[in-house]
């Protein structure tokens, strides 16, 4: 059950420091920022806060091997340069999401636009994120643990950067991409559905998730895609990029992959918050 709320100050957080940014999607998004050489934001959906930007969802950067629930694919980008990219940029309190095993505080990050939300202070002990001066330099600190209701619970960030202009088009010339450890996805839980907190945009709706790959997996189909891509680029086919991407992960998984777009996402399924 998750419970949204007005933000309040994490108690006793613990932190740990981070220096770069990801955003995380499953392959068919992933495709569609390949095809449009931009990422595509999302409209900001929260029960708190009533307005309803595109956005873009960041987080602090995990490790590749580290199972990823938002996806295979990741967007990777020092933190400090998206900052000077987005400069002035200003970060401001959406929500928090309380879940039975975890607990989460959503962030906007834009440059210069103004909203009647509470700004984050970056300088105080209990906020999710924290900056730590060095020289000219800045660090980056974000809260992992806290107390919930007198358990200590996992803490996870959620970054929503409000793109304008070429800026989506910037973070994909920018962005580091990578593929990821996805393979938890599909996990049953003992209630006979999807375990919580294993795949964001298929099991969270109660669909199985069609691309369930580890990090090795993942990676060996994107390198023999690429492969692909620069003999179709040599002359020696026509086929789309996702036409070719299909046809990798069929050889690498034995699995058909749906390459329409949807990724096997239902149109009955919402899909605003990825």
């Amino acid at each position: 059950m998750a419970r949204h709320q007005s933000v309040c100050s994490l108690s006793a957080p613990q932190y740990d420091s981070f220096s770069s940014v990801s955003r995380c999607v499953h392959f068919a998004d992933f495709h569609n920022c390949w095809e449009k050489k931009a990422l595509v934001s999302r409209t900001l959906m929260s029960k708190v806060v009533g307005a309803r930007p595109q956005v873009l969802w960041f987080a602090p950067m995990k490790g590749y091997s580290e199972h990823n629930f938002y996806g295979n694919m990741t967007f990777s980008v020092d933190f400090n340069k998206l900052l000077n990219h987005f400069a002035p940029a200003q970060m401001f309190y959406i929500d928090q999401i309380k879940f039975n095993s975890h607990m989460v505080t959503r962030i906007l990050l834009t440059r210069g636009q103004s909203y009647s939300l509470q700004p984050v202070n970056t300088s105080v002990t209990g906020s999710p994120i924290m900056r730590v001066e060095f020289g000219s330099e800045s660090s980056w600190q974000h809260v992992t643990s806290s107390l919930v209701d007198g358990r200590r619970l996992p803490h996870e960030l959620e970054i929503a950067l409000q793109p304008v202009n070429n800026d989506c088009s910037w973070l994909f010339k920018h962005c580091r991409t990578s593929a990821n450890n996805h393979s938890r996805a599909n996990t049953s839980s003992y209630y006979g559905s999807y375990a919580h907190h294993v795949c964001h945009r298929f099991n969270t709706f109660r669909f199985r998730c069609p691309h369930s790959l580890d990090e090795e997996k993942s990676v060996e189909v994107v390198r023999a895609w690429v492969k692909s891509l620069e003999e179709n680029d040599d002359g020696k086919g026509s086929l789309r990029d996702r036409d070719i991407f299909a046809l990798e992960y069929k050889k690498k998984t034995d699995v058909v992959y749906d390459n329409s777009g949807w990724g096997g996402l239902s149109t009955s399924m919402s899909f605003f918050s990825l």
